[in-house]
């Protein structure tokens, strides 16, 4: 009985600890998304930049009908948005920013 108490504690604890040491620690469910550089210090609506690159989001928001998402970039705006007066607004009323 002595010898499989040694066996539990100097195999079976140390390649449980080891095991869970493995596992990832990163508490995000997704890594972020980076399209490239930030223009002018600008990225799609769907994205923020961060240190100077266009990282996806990880929320939602919730944009009415008719209130501006950002600035038109070269007269263009991103899907389901419409460039009125250099500014994009949202044709749809909500935003999937994730």
């Amino acid at each position: 009985m002595s010898n499989n108490k040694n066996i539990a504690i100097f195999v079976i604890i140390p390649t449980i600890i080891f095991s869970a040491s493995a596992l990832p620690t990163d508490t995000k469910s997704e890594k972020s998304e980076k399209i490239g550089p930030c223009v002018n210090g600008l990225c799609p609506v769907e994205y923020e930049c961060i240190s100077n690159d266009c990282i996806k989001t990880q929320t939602f928001k919730n944009f009415t009908k008719g209130q501006s998402v950002g600035p038109c970039i070269n007269g263009l705006c991103p899907g389901h948005h419409t460039c009125y007066d250099d500014f994009c607004y949202n044709k749809d009323g909500l935003v999937d920013t994730s």
